[in-house]
């Protein structure tokens, strides 16, 4: 199973021009658990090219007692900054609470440079 979630549009790395943030979903088919991952493209002349790629351990695994992450519910840019929310804590069935991870580009990467909690017990 592999599905293309929400694709969102905005200038992350700074040379002016919109990247595309693209949220995937992957597991075997009928099973209950998935693998996300967040991928950030630009546009070049030969076409679209891979600035980044985020995974659950990029976006703060073991933070804040972080130990279970299962979904990123949703991916947003704000103020230059890329945020993603994912649903952390517990199980896969039940998870604690919706957290955040903040990332910045610096150089020529993505760099995390926050994680929280936005909303304690879903």
């Amino acid at each position: 199973y592999f599905s293309v979630g929400q694709v969102i549009y905005g200038d992350l790395n700074g040379d002016g021009q919109d990247d595309a943030v693209v949220q995937t979903s992957c597991g075997p088919n009928g099973a209950n658990a998935w693998y996300e991952e967040v991928f950030v493209f630009t546009m070049s002349p030969s076409g679209a090219r891979l600035l980044a790629r985020l995974s659950p351990s990029d976006w703060g695994e073991n933070a804040l007692g972080i130990t279970w992450m299962i979904t990123a519910p949703g991916v947003r840019i704000k103020s230059d900054c890329l945020v993603v929310s994912f649903l952390a804590g517990g199980s896969h069935a039940q998870p604690q609470w919706l957290a955040t991870a903040v990332f910045h580009w610096e150089g020529n990467h993505l760099v995390r440079i926050g994680v929280g909690q936005e909303e304690a017990r879903l």
